[in-house]
């Protein structure tokens, strides 16, 4: 339920502080209410045990996730010289949701929003699509996520205890 940049923001015994922080948090926040979370940056220890999946295994892992979850969560943060951090999987991953009909939640950087691309900062307009803008260095309001999620599930008639996924 909770994905963002994992290759791009991990360096050999490093994962990126604010992003690490932010996913933790959500993943907790949605547990502590009843949200199943599957998660990429768990499974692959924020990029530590990257190297022991294979590409096929990712990509089927992720998508099987998706097809399961009944509503995405995207962080897409900047990076330390406030360039909204490359994140190719999350953005495939925002596909599938749309194309499934899934609710997605994206959490972009305020200062990045505007380097997002055309078609993602579009999508609202054809896709179950909300934009909430935060602050990197600040961290993302994990309550206000989860309300937010609470309240599109609710849109969609399915209860507040879901399964999820989490992303590339």
């Amino acid at each position: 339920m909770v994905g963002g940049p994992i290759q791009y923001a991990s360096q050999p015994g490093t994962f990126y502080g604010p992003l690490r922080r932010d996913v933790m948090r959500a993943i907790e926040i949605l547990r502590s209410r009843g949200f199943e979370v599957f998660s990429a940056h768990e499974a692959e220890a924020f990029g530590d045990r990257l190297s022991e999946f294979t590409a096929a295994q990712i990509a089927h892992r992720d998508f099987s996730w998706m097809r399961a979850a009944h509503a995405y969560v995207a962080i897409l943060p900047c990076d330390e010289q406030g360039s909204l951090m490359r994140t190719d999987g999350t953005h495939i991953e925002i596909g599938w949701a749309s194309a499934l009909d899934i609710p997605v939640l994206l959490l972009v950087d305020r200062a990045g929003r505007q380097q997002a691309s055309l078609l993602l900062q579009g999508l609202v307009h054809l896709a179950d699509v909300e934009i909430v803008e935060f602050e990197t260095d600040k961290g993302c309001d994990v309550a206000l996520i989860a309300a937010r999620l609470t309240e599109m599930l609710s849109l969609h008639d399915v209860p507040a205890r879901v399964s999820g996924r989490s992303g590339a």
